[in-house]
């Protein structure tokens, strides 16, 4: 999907769906893929080594380098800013004692077993870490303005938010709420409100309006369908008797205990995914006696429970599960929130340096075991594998047709899944990808038939 819309954007802009020609690419956004296109214009490099090697190290340093800035500007100490970058970043839930539970649970670790997606495991996907980094880097733009009231900032994030929509459509909504707690609260302390900040929330329609089209909406109310999800998918939780339960509940109007019940699925989805992050929650403390932290404090706490809200709210529209990419956003402040609320702690309270550094290490401990098993599978997944001699045509394909040519494939189930015909010819498909580019708001059920039609498969 990414290597064809890059592909594309190397040929055409606007870009239109490179697995069905003819139709301008909306409600998607490909700023990034644009930024590894026009990086491939001016170096010659490939795209398959920009995407999976240049622009994946960078976008993983870019996030690293803005968690670790946030750390340093509020601790001041490089080692513990160290050691909260690593925490913040290999955090995964507690999956790894489910198999202590139950005999059901046959593997040491599963990273969306709690129905969230942990930041690390969206690794696989470098354009989500470097969405990880814009956010974070339109919290410290915010903080640097509080700080010193400069418009200069404020003109930073201006450009940041203006790019947002087009990077990862989730990153800006999740940016928005951040942003948005961060000015109700310090305008809320500071007793004043500079219209100023208003600007960057501005700044962010351009994009939205450009990559948007028709029927452009992600979200649907649906609360706690994510819940549900949780304990009744065979993949996740698989809570055969609690689901028997809920549905008792609700049959026999039973509302009290059915209550109950929600809650305490809610526990296990805010404990198994926050893991040690749930630390973070010690905030509510801080906020009264570490004056220097309180407006983080307040814009991380606030704004990472708004954004959890999200996904337990809103299903997606197209995709059901696609709004749990909303969560990495709130782990991540959540993260960052337990590390401030560790220094915060350990100003206060003075302890010795072992013991400090005991519980350091069990917190750490505790912390990294899921995203430990995710990164050993990951080195040991060798993914799908094209033929070479379908690699050779492709590229054949490629030297001996035009930019502007459409390329028809038949329905095989691997054609129309993925979009590895266009990716790898650099050629726009007549269809391929039906799922993702349905996704995007388009009917793919005419072209279809055209194609069942062309290769007679009503004759087969």
């Amino acid at each position: 999907w990414r290597l064809s819309i890059i592909s594309e954007l190397v040929h055409h802009f606007p870009p239109q769906f490179p697995g069905f020609a003819g139709v301008m690419l909306k409600n998607y956004h490909f700023y990034y893929d644009f930024l590894v296109a026009t990086t491939y214009q001016l170096t010659g490099i490939s795209i398959i080594q920009l995407y999976f090697f240049c622009f994946s190290s960078l976008s993983a340093f870019l996030f690293v380098l803005g968690v670790y800035a946030l750390l340093e500007k509020f601790t001041k100490q490089k080692i513990f800013s160290t050691y909260g970058t690593i925490l913040t970043v290999l955090t995964g839930n507690i999956s790894y004692i489910l198999p202590y539970f139950s005999d059901a649970y046959n593997f040491f670790a599963r990273s969306n077993i709690f129905m969230s997606d942990q930041p690390f495991d969206q690794g696989h996907n470098p354009f989500n870490l470097f969405s990880y980094a814009l956010v974070l880097s339109g919290i410290f733009l915010f903080m640097k303005w509080q700080e010193t009231k400069k418009f200069q900032w404020i003109l930073l994030n201006c450009v940041l938010f203006s790019v947002a929509p087009g990077v990862k459509i989730y990153a800006a909504i999740a940016l928005v709420l951040l942003y948005g707690t961060g000015v109700f609260f310090e305008t809320l302390l500071s007793k004043s409100f500079d219209w100023k900040v208003m600007l960057p929330l501005i700044a962010l329609v351009p994009s939205l309006k450009f990559i948007s089209g028709s029927g452009f909406s992600i979200l649907s109310f649906n609360p706690g369908w994510l819940l549900v999800k949780m304990i009744e998918d065979h993949d996740r939780l698989f809570l055969s008797n609690m689901t028997l339960r809920e549905s008792y509940y609700r049959e026999t109007g039973n509302y009290l205990r059915l209550s109950f019940l929600k809650i305490e699925q809610l526990l296990m989805y805010i404990f198994g995914n926050l893991n040690v992050r749930i630390l973070g929650f010690g905030a509510l403390f801080f906020i009264f006696k570490d004056t220097q932290k309180r407006l983080i404090f307040l814009l991380l706490g606030f704004g990472g429970i708004g954004i959890a809200l999200i996904p337990l709210l809103f299903s997606q529209k197209r995709g059901v599960y696609d709004s749990i990419q909303f969560t990495p956003y709130a782990l991540i402040a959540y993260g960052l929130l337990t590390v401030l609320v560790l220094h915060s702690f350990f100003k206060k309270f003075h302890t010795s340096i072992y013991m400090r550094g005991g519980f350091l290490a069990v917190l750490m401990a505790l912390a990294i075991p899921t995203n430990a098993w995710v990164f050993l599978n990951y080195t040991r997944n060798t993914g799908d594998m094209i033929k070479k001699e379908e690699l050779d045509g492709l590229a054949a394909l490629n030297e001996k047709s035009n930019s502007d040519d459409v390329i028809l494939t038949d329905l095989s189930m691997q054609k129309m899944e993925w979009l590895y015909v266009p990716a790898l010819s650099a050629r726009r498909a007549f269809l391929s990808g039906i799922s993702l580019i349905e996704q995007s708001g388009v009917t793919t059920s005419a072209r279809k038939k055209e194609v069942e039609d062309f290769f007679f498969y009503d004759k087969l």
